[in-house]
């Protein structure tokens, strides 16, 4: 997967970021990542922020992050 945009929204104490990202890939991953980590564009240690976005055009899939982050699948 690879992150098309990612936009920092904030950085922790301990230098975590949280990001809004679109990525894109070929298919859909059975577990959705919670981290950057596999994720070219991204740091191993980026968290998502609401709003990010993985979208699979092969099957037009996509998963939107939620309030807390956790991504769910839609589609």
């Amino acid at each position: 997967m690879i992150a098309t945009s990612a936009k920092v929204i904030s950085i922790d104490d301990n230098g975590v970021r949280t990001v809004q990202a679109l990525i894109i890939g070929t298919t859909m991953p059975s577990t959705l990542p919670t981290t950057g980590s596999g994720i070219e564009g991204l740091l191993p240690t980026d968290r998502f922020a609401p709003g990010s976005v993985i979208f699979c055009p092969n099957d037009w899939s996509q998963a939107v992050a939620n309030a807390n982050g956790v991504f769910k699948k839609r589609g």
